[in-house]
């Protein structure tokens, strides 16, 4: 086979080789004298685009079997995924070449479950390897292409459209939406709060996150911090947070920032004070009195940080008497 220009295979290795986390870059050094498939398409991979000479060295210093298992990828390439979207040509790559790949580079397998590879590929894992099993990769293969096609951008919305390959993935949870959404409001943002929103369980559950999160993105998006991103849902996304069950009946603003400034006992002494507050008083409240709470509350951070007393009279007195407090 004729060498391949570095924008074909070359670069769709590279594509699939950063999922696997080998190495950095595309993969770790490596010589290419012996018989290394790997090798040999780090050392294309390291060329100019469209610069032959360079991949001639490459390919002159590897073994007749190192260059077959590397031709091999591409042919797999050009076959089945040379018309995919970038979104899913990994995807692709690895449901349809796994085991050409895995022939070229043995330590493509590993232990790694579907849920591991999951929360590696969106930057939540924990001592992220992408070496997992062949049913894992496959899984997770089959999950990333569903993601793209419903063009999905909350895991929520993950769970929803593509049930069981979630549910096969270990993905899903038992958590109601709102529950889900006092978890995350009560850990700090990073992976413990995506472990919260991946727990939410399929169905209704996970149907009305998707729609609360679809609406905070589109509403909300230009919001410059969080308190302001959820004052905004509060006012523009009050269908979607009554679908998820954060609006009730029993709590007013006043007590909302009784809780949150530890003046009441109940929430000072609580275990998990933050979370006491999102579950007993801000999501037990109307709407009205949950916005009112996040105009005072933005209001204080933004003007008042130390939060003194004197401070929070003079810049926030509408937002105080509208609370009550």
């Amino acid at each position: 086979m004729n060498v391949v220009s570095r924008t074909s295979s070359a670069l769709a290795f590279c594509l699939v080789s950063a999922l696997m986390v080998l190495g950095s870059g595309c993969g770790p050094d490596m010589s290419t004298e012996g018989d290394n498939c790997r090798a040999l398409i780090d050392c294309e991979n390291k060329c100019q685009i469209d610069d032959e000479e360079c991949m001639q060295e490459c390919r002159g210093d590897a073994t007749e079997r190192a260059k077959a298992r590397r031709d091999a990828i591409e042919s797999c390439r050009e076959k089945n995924c040379a018309d995919a979207e970038f979104q899913t040509s990994s995807a692709c790559f690895v449901k349809n070449c796994h085991d050409e790949v895995a022939t070229c580079a043995p330590e493509y397998y590993g232990d790694a479950t579907c849920a591991d590879l999951f929360r590696c590929s969106i930057g939540y894992g924990e001592n992220c390897t992408e070496q997992g099993s062949k049913t894992a990769k496959l899984t997770h293969a089959d999950l990333s292409l569903c993601w793209s096609e419903h063009d999905c951008q909350s895991h929520a919305c993950l769970v929803q459209n593509c049930t069981d390959l979630a549910t096969k993935c270990g993905i899903t949870g038992e958590s109601t939406c709102r529950q889900a959404n006092v978890c995350a409001k009560s850990t700090q943002a990073g992976e413990s709060q995506w472990r919260c929103l991946e727990n939410v369980a399929p169905g209704e559950s996970a149907e009305s996150m998707s729609a609360l999160r679809k609406c905070q993105r589109s509403e909300c998006a230009e919001a410059e911090s969080l308190p302001e991103g959820i004052l905004c849902t509060s006012k523009n996304c009050r269908t979607e947070r009554a679908n998820c069950g954060l609006n009730g009946s029993q709590t007013n603003c006043a007590e909302m920032w009784s809780c949150m400034s530890e003046q009441d006992d109940t929430c000072a002494n609580a275990e998990d004070p933050k979370k006491k507050l999102f579950e007993d008083y801000i999501y037990e409240g109307p709407a009205e009195e949950q916005t009112a709470f996040f105009e005072l509350d933005v209001c204080v951070r933004k003007n008042c940080p130390a939060e003194e007393t004197e401070c929070v009279q003079n810049e926030c007195g509408e937002e105080l008497t509208a609370c009550g407090v």
